[in-house]
């Protein structure tokens, strides 16, 4: 009888921690506009929308009425990507110059 020892061990690892974006709809906080919960609880933007200080203020204000108030959270898009645009304009002048710097190197 053979008996074999697996080269695989399991640990018990610490899970992450939860990414907290602190954002509010994709583009803006007007995504949530055409979510018919919110609709029918007569609100413009859920609870999660709202800042800390918003919440402590008057939660009524903040999520029926988000205009009026300048705690909401910042788009998404925004958190996740804080250069915005600019990032795909900088990788495209790179991928230029390195190709007009390979054809060059190719020509001597």
């Amino acid at each position: 009888m053979v008996v074999r020892r697996s080269l695989i061990t399991t640990c018990d690892l610490p899970s992450p921690p939860p990414l907290q974006l602190k954002c509010c709809g994709l583009d803006s906080y007007e995504d949530w506009g055409e979510n018919s919960y919110l609709q029918r609880e007569g609100l413009r933007v859920p609870e999660s929308c709202c800042t800390s200080d918003a919440l402590s203020e008057d939660v009524d204000a903040c999520t029926q009425d988000p205009d009026s108030k300048a705690e909401l959270f910042i788009s998404c898009n925004d958190a996740l990507n804080p250069f915005g645009k600019e990032v795909g304009i900088i990788a495209i002048v790179t991928v230029v110059i390195m190709v007009s710097h390979l054809c060059v190197c190719l020509l001597l």
